[in-house]
């Protein structure tokens, strides 16, 4: 046996390994070990020696500042080094594009489909005669023009004659429904607005027609005629250069107004460090007014895509390569659908692309790795902007594959680093700027800020605020309230957590629905996973309503993970849905996809997920992947597979709303040969689907891994009973006899029958024909067991043979310091915890199982009062106090991937955690050995993984004497287990036994590994206590009740030498 717990090879703390949502009520516990002893600092005053409150003036050079992340040049990663320092000197977008107008007026500037083309001298010309007229008709600075056309020559010219004529642009989609362009045009009350004919119509009423400006036939000609004023706008680069609406998470729009600095800052770094080369040709449709000026301020001709061709994939391809693109901006959905395009020659298309840059949704690894492999010359970057901010972020995503296991399940890729004298701080209600690790709200200072938002002062000064005096006046005079809420990690990183719209509920469980997934990716890099901006109020709970969801790794980079619209609740257990979707993205068969809440509020609301499929695969398939990760509970009810995800056609965005609706009366969860066939097998899958609350149910899908257990089994026969006319009777629970048929009928039906017929499949068949039907009776080959579950490929010879290697040369021993424990919510594992915390001072990470209506810390708290640990008193008060110091609940389940933890939290404890003791297991001496498999021997194969993971973890395993085939034999310790599979009867024996020879196949590899085999475990000798449900105990009360007692060998270990030996063994 290894005596002590774990030698920590490493230290270091990865930055991704450390976080949780800080809506958790675990949060605080899984980092206070960590961050104890970092320094708290309240004002930074002191450290502001560098910067000024002028964005033109020097940057910032350092990077982290407790709760202040900047970035700095050397920490640009692979992006290009740009000094940002003069961008003030190029002035306002108008005249960055007169100035280089005038220096190539003969260059083509502005190309079409049909071959219409526009020099940058006549363009120049064309937008000088639009600004004049906007200016007779009152335009100037500060105010708004719309503009409302499709993506076309004139939309360019409206746009920077606006500019020109000192005015701000209103982009107008012509695919906004008529409330929202009414509501849009009533807020912003534009002075005039730059349209076409067969747009104008849905002016009428909104827009006096004096001030609707017809943008065709001879209208540059009529302009010719105007009366030149002499006085030139004077604009600076704080003055309004644009208003954008956003829906917001109020429903009504909000303008969003913009000056020219942000988007002059953008351009110049995009143009500095990503330059244009001779012959480049740039295509635009998607986030056409960001896009298309920045080709035309470079001298490089600008190629629209019409709106009828950029989501047709053979006519977006024609496009390309008749005129030889060289750069474009796609959203990811729009190139995947390219992509997935049948009989298109794409490298043929794309044979002159130089450059793609993505924007506006989730870059998946799949998509990355297909278009790097598909075309290889094509350089990909990635960037992250969002309205308030400008452009914050940006990654090179070209290049080989990553490399290492890391690598291998991430699904999404990064954003990348924060863009030059881009700046975060982190502060809480008070506005108190956080330590390393506390968790507060994100806010951003910078250049690229907007103003605030039109008509909405109130609004616009609890978003846009002015600086603390305690924050360094380097990160600008104003700061913008994202409502991210997340917290510094050590290496001066940033993880955001997210935010959610509102609140649903599933069957009493609470999923948060996301909208939009982005980017969970290694170190340096911006993932995106979301933003909050209101409370609600749950059960008497606050809860933070998130909307983005995302965090800054170390080098002042960012992730994000995208958005959330709602929490629901399935069967009183809390869900998230960002879970639910990333458990789908990770899965080999599925390309990509959503997770929509269905039913109406009140009714019984359920997952449908919605899937592109990578190659060919089922719904089963899909299924039974998913239940390797996800509890059952958030398994989808319904799956549909598309061809592609649906794209709104003004933002090349997600369309969740064109997905296809679902039919409740089709069982589209399930692929035929799955349905019930039978008119039994009908009757008893509805009666199962309402006593286990599910939508559809797989007639082969087993009653206990769709989380039936013994309480369940009794409803559900006494439902049987009642739907099928029988006579059951509910006799005697402890001895398992459920019911009796119907003399009639001839059935004796117990429930070792729904055992022997775990699937509705085979419980019709035998209550169609109990003559016939034996069950099933395929005989269990536990050595099979054992080599489908061994992990001997995983264990890595190299980090065993160096951690026995450091005991040689350094004389190293056991670290004990900190210590996984599962099972704490049963009796054995729950006085262990206690003896840790007596005994011991190991900050000790407690592995729980979400129940509704209670968080994981608190189930630890019931199971220590049940068995009388926390009572009242001086003494309760102490354990109490080592508990909130020392205990930290992570939620998770030991039968899923992962243990069933969150990817950051997995990591994490992989590089935290010294030493690992093993006491989870579910005890039925009735279950069969399916019903117990997932906990006993998924739960161990998990445990062993998790001891290889990044570190070597020594693990110390409870077992139990009931590998041991129950005879009048004697047995030893050392005999060969081989021998003993056959003559074991029970579930609990059978899965016991292939969870120890997991065990000892991974110790005879190398991973210091200590067994404890116990036999019957009595109550404490120091605690009146007993588990309640423990056989042993059970007999001594029926022999004080009936005053007799069995010729029975008593053998019962006390719980108190088992706990005392093993803490003394583990340290």
């Amino acid at each position: 046996m290894v005596k002590g717990t774990t030698f920590i090879i490493d230290e270091t703390v990865d930055d991704e390994a450390i976080g949780s949502k800080p809506s958790s009520s675990t949060w605080s516990n899984i980092n206070s070990p960590y961050l104890k002893d970092l320094p708290l600092v309240d004002r930074f005053d002191e450290c502001d020696n560098q910067g000024t409150d002028s964005y033109g003036s020097s940057s910032i050079n350092q990077v982290t500042l407790f709760g202040v992340t900047s970035t700095m040049p050397s920490l640009a990663g692979n992006i290009p080094l740009v000094n940002m320092a003069d961008y003030e000197k190029l002035g306002c977008l108008h005249q960055m594009f007169s100035r280089q107008a005038k220096s190539t007026p003969g260059s083509v500037a502005v190309v079409t489909h049909d071959g219409k083309q526009m020099t940058f001298g006549e363009l120049d010309k064309a937008t000088d005669l639009l600004a004049l007229k906007l200016r007779h008709l009152g335009v100037k600075r500060n105010t708004v023009v719309g503009i409302l056309m499709e993506r076309c020559l004139e939309y360019t010219i409206a746009y920077i004659g606006i500019l020109k004529a000192g005015g701000a642009y209103m982009p107008l989609e012509i695919s906004h429904p008529h409330p929202l362009m009414q509501s849009v045009l009533e807020d912003s009350a534009p002075v005039a607005v730059c349209t076409k004919s067969q747009f104008s119509q849905r002016l009428l009423g909104l827009v006096d027609a004096s001030r609707v400006l017809l943008m065709e036939g001879d209208w540059l000609e009529e302009l010719t005629h105007l009366e030149v004023i002499p006085e030139t706008v004077q604009v600076s680069l704080d003055d309004m250069a644009y208003t954008v609406y956003s829906s917001g998470t109020t429903g009504k729009p909000k303008g969003i107004q913009c000056p020219h600095r942000g988007a002059v800052f953008s351009y110049h770094w995009r143009h500095s460090a990503y330059p244009y080369q001779t012959g480049d040709r740039e295509a635009c449709n998607v986030f056409f007014v960001w896009e298309m000026l920045r080709p035309l301020l470079k001298g490089v001709p600008l190629y629209i895509v019409p709106d009828d061709v950029i989501y047709d994939p053979p006519k977006l391809t024609q496009f390309l390569k008749r005129h030889a693109i060289t750069r474009m901006m796609f959203t990811p959905s729009l190139l995947q659908a390219v992509l997935d395009f049948r009989g298109l020659d794409l490298e043929d298309t794309f044979k002159t692309m130089r450059q793609i840059w993505f924007c506006g949704e989730v870059v998946t690894s799949i998509l990355r790795d297909r278009v790097a492999k598909l075309l290889s010359w094509v350089q990909l970057l990635n960037l992250y902007s969002i309205s308030e901010c400008h452009d914050l972020a940006c990654a090179d995503l070209s290049g080989p594959k990553p490399q290492g296991p890391a690598q291998e399940t991430r699904k999404f890729c990064p954003v990348g680093q924060l863009l030059p004298m881009i700046h975060i701080v982190i502060m809480d209600d008070e506005m108190t700027v956080k330590p390393v690790g506390a968790p507060g709200e994100i806010y951003v200072g910078g250049p690229t800020l907007a103003s605030g938002y039109l008509n909405l002062p109130e609004l616009t000064s609890k978003r846009f605020i002015s600086r603390p005096a305690h924050v360094p006046s380097s990160v600008g005079s104003r700061l913008y309230r994202t409502g991210d809420w997340g917290y510094m990690l050590s290496g001066g990183t940033l993880e955001i957590c997210g935010r959610c719209d509102s609140m649903v509920k599933i069957r009493g469980y609470s999923i948060e629905i996301q909208e939009y997934w982005d980017y969970i990716l290694s170190g340096g890099t911006l993932e995106i996973c979301g933003r909050c901006d209101t409370m609600v109020k749950i059960r008497d709970y606050s809860i933070e309503i998130q909307e983005y969801w995302g965090c800054i790794l170390s080098g002042g980079t960012r992730k994000i993970w995208g958005r959330c619209d709602s929490m629901v609740k399935i069967r009183g257990y809390s869900i998230e849905i960002q879970a639910v979707e990333a458990a789908l993205l990770q899965l080999p068969m599925v390309n990509t996809g959503c997770v929509l809440v269905l039913g109406d509020e009140g009714s019984d609301k359920f997952l449908v997920a919605y899937i592109v499929s990578e190659g060919k695969t089922s719904r089963k398939e899909v299924r039974a992947a998913l239940k390797k990760r996800l509890p059952f509970y958030m398994i989808p009810s319904k799956f549909v597979f598309l061809n592609r995800i649906p794209m709104v056609e003004a933002t090349g965005k997600l369309d969740k709303k064109a997905l296809p609706k679902i039919d409740m009366d089709e069982e589209n969860g399930l692929d035929p040969q799955d349905l019930p066939s039978t008119q039994t097998e009908h009757i008893v899958a509805a009666i199962w689907c309402r006593v286990l609350e599910l939508q559809v149910i797989d007639v082969q899908e087993n009653f206990f891994d769709l989380g039936g257990h013994s309480l369940l089994a009794a409803r559900l026969l006494s439902e049987m009973n009642e739907q099928l006319g029988l006579d059951l009777i509910i006799t005697d629970l402890f001895s398992q006899c459920l019911s009796e048929m119907n003399e009639q009928l001839g059935l004796d039906l117990i429930i070792t029958d729904l055992f022997s017929h775990p699937t509705v499949y085979s419980m019709a068949g035998f209550i169609d024909d109990p003559q016939m039907t034996n069950g099933e009776t395929v005989k269990l080959d536990l050595n099979a067991e054992v080599e489908r579950h061994d992990q001997g490929k995983s264990l890595m010879d190299i980090s065993l043979r160096a951690f026995w290697r450091s005991f040689q040369l350094s004389h190293a021993k056991f670290r004990r310091d900190k210590v996984f424990l599962t099972g704490v919510t049963g009796f054995v594992g729950a006085f262990i915890l206690r003896e840790l915390l007596t005994s011991t001072k190991a900050t000790v990470y407690c592995l729980v199982r979400e129940t509704p209506g209670s968080t994981p810390l608190q189930r630890i708290k019931d199971t220590l009062c049940e068995y009388g640990i926390l009572r009242k008193g001086a003494q309760a008060d102490e354990m109490d106090k080592k508990m909130e110091a020392r205990v930290v609940p992570i939620k998770g389940d030991i039968a899923l991937v992962n243990l069933g933890m969150s990817e950051d939290d997995y990591m994490y404890l992989s590089y935290e955690v010294d030493s690992i003791i093993h006491a989870a297991a579910m005890v039925n001496l009735v279950y069969p050995y399916r019903a117990l498999h997932g906990a006993n021997v998924l739960g161990t194969e998990n445990v062993i993984l998790f001891a290889l993971e990044h570190k070597i973890k020594p693990i110390h395993h409870i077992s139990t004497n009931a590998v041991f085939p129950c005879a009048k034999e004697e047995y030893y310790e050392d005999d060969d287990m081989s021998k003993y599979p056959d003559k074991l009867t029970s579930g609990y024996a059978q899965s016991k036994w292939v969870s120890e020879q997991l065990v000892l196949r991974a110790k005879a590899r190398g991973l210091p590994i200590a067994i404890y085999r116990c036999g019957n475990v009595a109550g404490s000798r120091e605690e009146p206590c007993w588990n309640k449900l423990d056989f042993t105990l059970l007999m001594l009360q029926g022999c004080l009740f009936t005053m007799s007692a069995p010729d029975i060998d008593w053998q019962v270990v006390s719980l108190d030498s088992l706990e005392q030996r093993l803490i003394r063994q583990h340290t």
